[in-house]
């Protein structure tokens, strides 16, 4: 297929939501950009947490619980304003988790 929305729309109806979906999400993304890791994180406010719901690497980067992000600028960016991030180096991953390694 070559329209992403209407791939993305079919994964949407595919049973076992919303890993189908995700998983398409990620596949498409890999297809048009090329990327070593994607990733999906939900945030729970209340509690100042994130939770990785997706990941293309689950060996190196499972699914596994919460953590509390912390005031960071990443957070200020993606969280708080609702902008997306988009991380390009090991570089940019450590500038926005304090806990990457």
């Amino acid at each position: 297929m070559s329209d992403p929305l209407l791939e993305l729309s079919l994964a949407a109806a595919e049973p076992g939501q919303p890993q189908a979906l995700y998983a398409a999400a990620d596949r498409i993304l890999q297809e048009r950009f090329g990327h070593r890791l994607f990733t999906l994180l939900a945030y729970h406010p209340a509690s100042g947490e994130v939770e990785r719901i997706y990941s293309s690497r689950p060996d190196s980067y499972p699914l596994a619980g919460r953590k509390l992000m912390g005031p960071t600028p990443w957070g200020a960016q993606v969280l708080q304003r609702g902008e997306p991030y988009l991380g390009r180096t090991a570089e940019d991953l450590r500038w926005a988790f304090p806990d990457h390694a």
